[in-house]
This record gives C-alpha cells, structure tokens and sequence, in this order.
C-alpha cells in the first residue's frame, strides 16, 4: 500500500558525480534497503563509466522533511536527458 510505503521509508541524499562535474539527487528508498549498492548499480546502468557514486546518506530533517515534502523534492529531480539532472529551482 503506498501511504504505508512513505511511513517506513527514509529520504536519501545520493552525490555522485557525472563526467567529473558533482551532481545531487535525493531519493525514496524503504526500510533495509543497501542503498550505495543499489545507487551505484543504477548508475552504472544509465551512465557507465561516466559517474561514480560519491557518497550517499540520510537527509537531514531540513532536507527531508515531511512526507509531502519528500515527494515534491523528488518529483522536481527529473532526467532532462542523458547525464543531466534538471532542479526545476535550479539549486544545484
């Protein structure tokens, strides 16, 4: 059930970088999740061996915050095209 999905899941701030450039995503992942590995074979999916995952970790409260919240922050990350990550805020 989706709104039990959101109570157990955890906003993830993923860094990595694509073709040397730092690049920032935050994403949704549910409890007992290895999240580095699954970001790291992700990657390497979509973009060889152009990126390289640098760190991953839990969101702070500011960058989490609430369940509402997290979805909009993960629905303004969208793939514009191949390699680039488009912030519709243009943050990062």
């Amino acid at each position: 059930m989706p709104s039990e999905f959101f109570r157990v899941s955890t906003t993830w701030v993923v860094d990595f970088s694509y073709e040397g450039r730092a690049r920032r995503v935050f994403k949704i992942f549910g409890s007992g999740i290895d999240v580095s590995a699954l970001m790291t074979t992700e990657l390497r999916e979509l973009y060889g061996d152009k990126a390289k995952l640098i760190e991953t970790r839990q969101a702070t409260d500011e960058e989490g915050g609430a369940v509402p919240a997290r979805r909009r922050a993960e629905k303004r990350l969208l793939p514009h095209r191949p390699g680039r990550w488009t912030d519709r805020r243009q943050t990062l």
